[in-house]
């Protein structure tokens, strides 16, 4: 390629030929537009060559120019589906590297039968121009030049037959009269800047075609007029095939539709497939952790949760709650054989176990990472307890001593010497102070923790005795041995004060309540059984005397007892009932030790396998009821915020609950008879009531003051509902009045016109425009709130509603029926919707979860039932722990629980698991690496291998709280 303008052969430009026709604009005032005759030397005819044309241009001046008119030649009038009927030089493009550049222009220029001169100033001071014309010149005919203005000026002088080179500074030197007349040019100085030089625009493409004419040899119309047809011919065969291509990606979009659609069918219908089969398998399954995992995965795979298997997520809770705890973590595992003795710090965050071998295992609790070994017992240590303030430990063993070591460093800081046979029992008194150790030398001794002095020996101590336990307040100790059973002692004596009345069999563990009023002792032979620990009288036995419980345990706050059984499991009891609350399964040999953490959270086990298992309980306080009514307790309502609830009740008072605890927080005392129904203000300041002393009366919730009465109804009053804007209240009365009231001045607004009969419920719509009534003897009606106006009569009702709710969104009611269904009706229209069967009793009452997917009803079969209100199907078995006939029901304002009250005076709560948190307890126990056997192979990610990533579902309450 050429170089620089100055050193180099000028740029050669591509083929353009001069149109026989001037350029259409005026010309210079030097130009002339009348033709010439060629000089006789050029009159020379031209054998064909390769080239129709050869560009001659300055580089730096035109390149971009040059490079367009060669396409332009190449392209007008041309066919798009041909190549170019000729072709024009241009060195940029039509020349490869060669050594010898000279040789290849000139070859290229004899090829050639046109000269495209793009003049220019540029080019004029081109030494390579100049000596390509002054070849062309000396060897082509001169006719054959063609002149293009790219800059600068030309001007012909006519007198002197010659340019006027005093104005023209656009030609090289090598023209100098090589002109005898005047030569037509073509002007493009207007393509510099343009941002199109292109066939394109209109001016370019008559440009070209003047120069494209003579080199095809025809005029400039017949070239033009034959571009005109080829750019039809084009503009019609480029909408044909954009009409092609439109209708062939209809086509393909048509059918790529049919695809994707079967496609997602295909997987819906597999996903629904695999819903169904994991339901199914989540029911028959009996491990209850596995049921969780496989319900999550049913319940997951469809985008909204098949019936069947919110059904089979619900009886999967329903069975895991069965049992009253759960695996917090892995087992811990010393690899030292039976683990006979647990203990926990006081703070919680340790446990120290014994048995086996002769260390002491310190573990941390959270994690179940092993911390410390105490190594110097020489035989296997038989029991470990932490001191009161957890600095220290101490140890027995049957090397026939008690050491006490430092509980952080793990040095040992005393040995108790003295016993002659193996030591079997140590326990700290809970002031600190002293230590008591059981020996099967038939003693009981204690120490002093401080310095180890020896305090006391126990009068009557028996051989092989076994455990010790001291009383709360440090002041008794009770052991037991084989013959003489359990033994109480005073602590600061040693005096024996008693034994316990009856028969106790061969007790292996022994427990005081928290405040010592009572002994719990566990027999190898026997169940386990409480005791009154002044006078040695049998309170209760728990369990079936077939049991084997061989270690018992307190629960902190008193209320239950754990007990560890030989059948491999960990028993728990409801010391006020007696009723079990369930076993804790995992252990693959006896479970030989239980201890109860300090928060009452979780319980510690030690086996026989071996292992210490730590178990996190469902609840931390008591599975009761919330108790106090002396009477049946009628209706339930949440505070808005979800803190609080408010019983009513049959016994004149209403009782209001802390949500969170179950504690007792005030009691609202006026009304003269029964209270029927209890509603909480929409702000959460004000409680209404309605009492069969046909009053209401309006309360401060925060302070239980009362604020005012409304009389007006001359009968019981049954139920009371405020307005969604808290202005107005609506009560309903056996006196067939439906009321409505100012609840700012207790002003009565209005009746209901028309008949209401023996009213029991009356509700508002969301919107506040409308109220529903439900009536012992007349169907249930929809109300126009503003005038008291009827506006519809629910269809298809059965003989009696006692109950309604409205959606939350009012677009449906749900009714609470004597024949034992639940109802759902169209709110607009008033048609039914669906009928919900199951009660084997009448139906009292019907609730809305907040966002409308789930109901729950309360029957005369004291069951609370959970429905699925799109399906229809019951969510899970009935809820049955109430022992009557079930009065009302109620959701939280958050959807995770419901309240229910009932003719046994009490108040229960009943919690709900979400998906995430059903996926995390299931992996404690089955880890990570179950799942895919569990599920099966190709069945994707389980969806509890990652239960953080999880969308939890409306929760389902099914667990009593």
């Amino acid at each position: 390629m050429r170089g620089s303008d100055q050193g180099e052969p000028s740029e050669l430009p591509q083929a353009a030929a001069l149109s026989p026709q001037l350029d259409k604009r005026d010309p210079d005032p030097g130009s002339s537009a009348m033709p010439v005759s060629p000089s006789p030397d050029s009159q020379r005819r031209v054998a064909p060559g390769r080239y129709r044309a050869f560009i001659s241009y300055s580089h730096a001046a035109d390149r971009r120019l040059a490079t367009a008119l060669q396409r332009g030649l190449h392209q007008l009038a041309k066919p798009w589906y041909r190549p170019p009927a000729f072709r024009v030089f241009r060195d940029d493009a039509s020349l490869s590297a060669t050594p010898a550049l000279w040789s290849s222009i000139e070859q290229a220029m004899t090829d050639s039968e046109f000269f495209i001169l793009l003049a220019s100033p540029q080019a004029a001071a081109s030494p390579w121009v100049d000596r390509e014309l002054a070849w062309w010149m000396g060897h082509k005919p001169r006719q054959h030049v063609m002149i293009v203005l790219t800059d600068g000026e030309l001007a012909w002088d006519a007198a002197a037959g010659d340019f006027n080179w005093a104005v023209t500074n656009a030609l090289p030197p090598s023209l100098r009269g090589g002109f005898a007349e005047e030569p037509r040019w073509v002007d493009l100085r207007w393509t510099h800047g343009a941002p199109d030089v292109s066939l394109r625009h209109p001016g370019f493409r008559d440009a070209v075609a003047d120069l494209a004419a003579p080199l095809r040899g025809v005029t400039k119309e017949e070239l033009v007029g034959e571009d005109l047809r080829q750019q039809r011919r084009w503009t019609w065969l480029r909408s044909s095939m954009i009409t092609a291509l439109i209708l062939l990606t209809l086509l393909a979009g048509a059918a790529s539709v049919q695809f994707f659609r079967q496609r997602n069918v295909a997987r819906a219908q597999t996903a629904i497939a695999e819903g169904r089969e994991f339901a199914a398998r989540a029911n028959d399954d009996s491990s209850p952790y596995a049921a969780l995992v496989l319900a999550v995965e049913a319940e997951l795979r469809t985008p909204e949760p098949l019936p069947e298997a919110r059904e089979a997520m619900a009886r999967a809770v329903q069975r895991f709650l069965e049992i009253p705890g759960h695996l917090a973590r892995p087992p811990l595992d010393g690899k030292t054989g039976d683990v006979d003795s647990v203990t926990w710090s006081p703070d919680g965050t340790r446990l120290a176990t014994a048995g086996g071998v002769a260390d002491i295992l310190i573990w941390d609790a959270a994690s179940g990472r092993h911390l410390k070994t105490l190594a110097g017992h020489t035989q296997p240590s038989e029991s470990v307890a932490w001191s009161p303030d957890g600095t220290r430990l101490a140890s027995a063993s049957r090397d026939q001593t008690v050491k006490i070591w430092d509980a952080v460093s793990g040095h040992r800081l005393r040995t108790l010497p003295g016993h002659t046979r193996p030591v079997k029992s140590v326990a700290w008194s809970p002031d600190g102070t002293r230590l008591a150790s059981a020996s099967q030398d038939a003693t009981v001794r204690i120490w002093d923790a401080k310095s180890g002095r020896l305090l006391h020996t126990l009068d009557g101590a028996d051989r092989d005795m076994l455990p010790l336990a001291w009383s709360p307040d440090s002041t008794r100790l009770a052991g037991s041995s084989e013959n003489k059973g359990v033994q109480v002692w005073d602590a600061a004596s040693g005096r024996f004060l008693h034994g316990l009345n009856g028969p106790s069999g061969i007790v292996l563990s022994l427990a005081w309540s928290r405040d010592g009023t009572r002994l719990a002792t566990a027999s190898e032979a026997d169940t386990v059984r409480v005791w009154d620990a002044a006078s040695g009288d049998r309170l209760q036995s728990l369990g079936r005397d077939t049991d084997s419980v061989v270690s018992v345990a307190w629960s902190p706050d008193g209320t239950r007892l754990a007990g560890a059984s030989q059948d491999r499991t960990v028993q728990i009891w409801a010391v006020a009932t007696g009723r079990s609350l369930g076993a804790l399964e995992g252990h693959s040999d006896r479970v030989v030790a239980v201890a109860w953490s300090p928060d009452g959270t979780r319980l510690a086990s030690g086996s026989k396998d071996g292992t210490v298992r730590l178990w996190t309980l469902h609840t931390s306080r008591p599975l009761e009821a919330l108790m106090g009514h002396t009477k049946d307790v009628e209706s339930v309502t949440w505070s808005p915020d979800g803190t609080r609830l408010a019983s009513a009740s049959d016994d004149r008072t209403v009782r209001i609950w802390d949500a969170a605890s179950g504690r007792h927080l005030k009691t609202l005392k006026g009304h003269t008879e029964a209270v029927q129904a209890v509603a909480w203000s929409p702000d959460g300041t004000r409680l209404a009531t309605a009492s069969q002393d046909a009053t209401v009366q309006l309360w401060d919730a925060a302070s239980g003051r009362h604020l005012k009465t409304l009389k007006g109804h001359t009968e019981a009053v049954q139920a009371v509902a405020w307005s969604p804007d808290g202005t107005r209240l609506a009560t309903a009365s056996l006196d067939e009045t439906v009321r409505i009231w100012d609840a700012a001045s207790s002003r009565p607004l209005e009746a209901l016109t028309g008949p209401t009969g023996l009213t029991l419920a009356v509700v508002w719509s969301p919107d506040g425009t409308r109220l529903a009534s439900a009536s012992e003897d007349t169907p249930a009606r929809i109300w126009d709130a503003a005038s008291g106006d009827p506006l519809q009569t629910l269809k298809d009702q059965p003989e009696a509603v006692l109950s309604v709710a409205w959606s939350p969104d009012g677009t449906r009611l749900a009714g609470a029926g004597v024949d034992g269904t639940v109802r759902i009706w169209d709110a607009a229209s008033s048609r039914l919707l669906q009928t919900h069967s199951g009660h084997s009793g009448t139906v009292g009452s019907v609730a809305w979860s907040p966002d409308g997917t789930r109901l729950a009803s309360a029957g005369q079969d004291a069951t609370v039932r959970i429905w699925d209100a799109a399906s229809g199907r019951p969510l899970g078995v009935p809820l049955k722990v109430h022992g009557r006939r079930v009065s009302s029901v109620a959701w939280s304002p958050d959807g995770t629980q419901v309240a229910s009250t009932s003719e046994d005076h009490t108040v229960r709560l009943w919690e709900s698991i979400t998906e995430r948190r059903a996926c995390q307890l299931a992996m404690q126990v089955l880890g990570s690496e179950a799942l895919p056997q569990l599920l099966g192979a190709d069945r994707g990610t389980p969806k509890c291998a990652n239960p953080n990533s999880i969308d939890d579902l409306p929760p389902l309450p099914l667990l009593p709280s």
